[in-house]
């Protein structure tokens, strides 16, 4: 393996015809700046040059980071990015010291003159305060950029030509300050059809050339609501230096045994794991090089739940991701079944009949539509729409959307399902990984549309109130490896294999849409949903034990939960919970409460579904005995808001004691009053949202609960209990 070190020599001081200039003053910029602002979820940044300097950086699992902030010389001049448009906004200035921060960034990348073009966000007068000229200009020309030291540009679409003119001026000696959300900008581009390469995205199309380009990948706070200023990654933080120290450690003769030697390369291996994903399709430096290096580990890039693929082995890991990365660029014909599909999402049979199938889709109903097909690995299918109206349709291949990159260990590869937006005539379309094939209907979709599919084989498909039991003994035997139980209001898809011993699934299917019947009654929203929730079991996921979303994704050891009705009947507070988020609102769903309102809908159906007693349902909540502990020792420490914030369950108790009280109705009530509010009537603040809760809830249970929210430390205005004050007055029994 020292052919690989070799390989590597001189990759730091060019990737793709990036040029090395000298390095951004980062200690200058970070000196006595402890903790930088960290507004919504910020995203990945990555330098893919070795001029580009990591300012800020947030984690990105594996004790590895990536930047959420980065600088770089351009030419003569200098660009700052920053991977969130809130960065742009003046209310972050004043968290930690990112007012201090921004300031020298500024006054860096304006090349030290005081006049400033702001083309988005909201600091034009912090930027007059700081004793510059502020320009709004309507138009990106070197006429309206005369005499301009920085620009301040958010992540809007710039055309060709504004890019050129923009990019041409900043190497001329301007500067630069970009935000934008990269994942953000993903999603309402995708528009609900398939997600658009990173690499199409404005400020990425014209900023790669500097070295910079934004990832679809969010980081994770370092320090509270923000970031540490003071940490550093541990290894490289560009992907020239990252691929060099990758490729001289595979081939050195001693491995890396240390505690720092093994957070360097995971360092290195999540750089590096970014930053390939976007290299230029058509680059020449890089891709070669490492394709070579491809074939060598080939035997290593199959990972499975008994032999995942850790941080550890960095080089192949890495290398991952450009496969990944060069499968997407494939035709269909091109595709070929990857080696660890057989082991996730499964194999079918060499054999299976390929079917043609003729399927009616709604568009008034968006997200994925099941076709109850089957797309095997590398198998090409071929997708047509009846007629030229095709805008707003796509198809998808598997369901199992969660990416794994940020994880300290890959027991699948990380990226395996795809979509496409359909064309005009034949769609040829191919998985390496196969899975369940959909239609995807996005908002520009209209009207009953016919789509035929051809390619794929059969899958175990039960559809409540339409599927009879004639059709699914032979449905229940299909070649495809997943099947699914749908309903109204939700879709569970499940292995095969756990629903061909099922003889008749009208009970589990029916159970389910008296779950989501019963979900919709609490939220107060109509039963007809506007599209089915979904649940998917996977053998890894993204985050957590489960996660809410569309699909809500578990893990596979709860596969009897969502296919057995005797087991689902008996409750699964955890299914449950991740259904509750998927109805929370951030209206009445304050700082602390984002683990604890949709807890509300676990203990609903904890009653409606499992007959469990009042406020049970999970090991936290059944003892009353240690309910009261918990509780008495919360008051007798001093009712302090911030613990009450960091303990879910504990928080939970105050929701109970509501409910035993007044019964659900209440909750439903204020649901439905919050939702009907205008924009501009909407609480703003967490005290707004304190003061929401507690005043409408006051007043649907006909009850002043000014004091029992400020017994449990719960802050409200003097000004919204005096709203309350004259109703009558309630404390539960014990809470004294």
């Amino acid at each position: 393996m020292k052919n690989a070190a070799r390989i590597g020599i001189g990759m730091g001081l060019m990737v793709c015809g990036l040029v090395a200039f000298g390095a951004p003053p980062v200690e200058s910029f970070v000196k006595d700046v402890r903790v930088v602002a960290g507004p919504g979820s910020p995203g990945s940044v990555v330098g893919l040059g070795e001029g580009v300097e990591a300012v800020v950086v947030g984690e990105v699992g594996g004790g590895a980071v990536s930047p959420v902030c980065v600088a770089a010389e351009w030419g003569k001049g200098r660009v700052v990015a920053f991977g969130h448009s809130g960065y742009l906004d003046a209310g972050v200035l004043d968290v930690g010291e990112t007012g201090v921060l921004m300031e020298r960034l500024v006054g860096w990348a304006s090349g030290g003159k005081k006049k400033a073009a702001v083309l988005d966000g909201g600091l034009a007068a912090w930027l007059e305060k700081q004793g510059y000229e502020v320009v709004r200009p309507g138009k990106i020309d070197g006429e309206s950029l005369r005499g301009v030291g920085v620009v301040l540009l958010g992540g809007r679409e710039l055309s060709e030509a504004q890019r050129e003119e923009l990019a041409g001026w900043i190497r001329g000696g301007g500067g630069l300050i970009a935000a934008q959300t990269g994942w953000g900008w993903q999603q309402i581009a995708a528009r609900g059809g398939p997600s658009p390469d990173m690499r199409t995205n404005s400020l990425n199309r014209m900023l790669l050339g500097a070295g910079i380009g934004w990832t679809d990948e969010i980081v994770e706070k370092t320090k509270g609501e923000g970031f540490d200023a003071t940490r550093r990654g541990a290894g490289p933080m560009t992907l020239p230096g990252a691929l060099d120290a990758l490729m001289k450690a595979e081939g050195s003769e001693k491995k890396a045994t240390g505690r720092e030697e093994r957070r360097a390369l995971a360092q290195a291996s999540a750089t590096a794991s970014r930053g390939v994903r976007l290299l230029p399709k058509d680059d020449r430096t890089v891709r070669p090089k490492l394709r070579a290096m491809m074939a060598q580990h080939a035997g290593e890039m199959a990972p499975t739940e008994g032999a995942p693929l850790k941080a550890e082995r960095a080089l192949p890991r890495m290398l991952m991701a450009l496969q990944v990365d060069e499968m997407n660029g494939l035709s269909a014909d091109e595709v070929r079944a990857h080696p660890a599909s057989k082991a996730f999402p499964g194999e079918v049979a060499s054999g299976a009949e390929r079917v043609t199938r003729r399927v009616e889709v709604d568009t008034s109903v968006p997200r994925w539509h099941s076709t109850g097909l089957y797309a095997p690995a590398g198998g090409v299918v071929t997708v047509t729409v009846d007629g030229d109206e095709v805008e707003g349709l796509g198809v998808r291949i598997g369901c199992h959307t969660d990416e794994l990159w940020h994880l300290a260990e890959w027991k699948r590869v990380p990226e395996i399902s795809r979509s496409w937006s359909l064309k005009k005539g034949a769609n040829r379309v191919a998985s390496a990984f196969g899975g369940l094939v959909y239609v995807e209907v996005s908002g520009r979709a209209r009207g009953v549309r016919k789509v035929t599919i051809a390619g794929a084989v059969e899958s175990p498909r039960f559809v409540l109130g339409k599927t009879t039991k004639e059709e699914w003994a032979r449905l229940r035997r299909a070649p495809g490896a997943w099947g699914e139980i749908e309903t109204p209001s939700v879709i569970v898809s499940v292995p095969a294999s756990a629903l061909r011993g099922i003889e008749d699934p009208t009970e589990i299917a029916t159970l389910w849409q008296e779950i989501l019947d019963h979900a919709a009654d609490l939220r107060g929203i109509p039963r007809k949903r506007r599209s089915p929730e979904r649940y998917v079991p996977d053998v890894q996921i993204s985050a957590g034990y489960m996660h809410s979303g569309y699909p809500i994704m578990t893990h596979m050891d709860v596969v009897k939960d969502l296919s057995d009705a005797a087991t689902l009947r008996a409750g699964s507070w955890g299914l449950f919970h991740e259904l509750g988020h998927n109805h929370q609102d951030g209206m009445w769903t304050f700082d602390g409460t984002v683990e604890v309102t949709c807890n509300l809908w676990s203990l609903y159906l904890m009653e409606k579904v499992a007959g469990k007693p009042i406020g049970t349902g999970h090991g936290a909540v059944d003892s009353r005995d240690e309910r009261t502990r918990r509780m008495v020792k919360y008051m007798a420490g001093g009712a302090d808001f911030s613990a009450w914030k960091r303990d879910p369950f504990l928080a939970l108790e105050m929701y109970i004691q509501m409910r035993e009280a007044f019964g659900w109705e209440p909750f439903t009530k204020v649901f439905v009053e919050m939702d009907a509010l205008p924009g501009g009537q909407r609480p703003r603040t967490d005290l707004d949202r304190h003061d929401e809760w507690m005043t409408r809830m006051s007043r649907a249970t006909g009850r002043n609960l000014g004091p029992f929210f400020e017994k449990w430390g719960v802050p409200t205005s003097p000004g919204a209990r005096a709203s309350v004050s004259g109703l009558p007055g309630w404390m539960p029994e014990g809470l004294n």
